[in-house]
């Protein structure tokens, strides 16, 4: 399954039943309802899978993100998507 965010940037998914990302339906409403507090925010994102949440609070302004994902492949996706978008927005990584 292909990943996108709002933006159109491709995401990579860990795919199989392991995770089941978040709808773009769904990932849009959310972040528009946090839309106000997003710029400089922290955001934390608890059983992430594929960090698709947190790539999306990036792209839209967070300061910082904090992915927790118990499965280690899966984790391994979150953080190869969480680069991708990081370098995409010239980012500086956090400590």
């Amino acid at each position: 399954m292909g990943l996108r965010l709002s933006g159109g940037r491709r995401l990579r998914s860990p795919g199989g039943e392991v995770a089941r990302p978040t709808t773009a339906r769904v990932r849009q409403a959310v972040m528009n309802m946090f839309a106000a507090e997003l710029r400089g925010c922290r955001w934390l994102e608890l059983c992430g899978g594929s960090g698709v949440m947190a790539c999306e609070a990036l792209r839209r302004g967070a300061g910082a993100v904090v992915v927790v994902e118990r499965d280690r492949r899966v984790a391994a996706v979150a953080r190869a998507n969480l680069a991708s978008v990081v370098a995409a927005l010239g980012a500086a990584e956090g400590p």
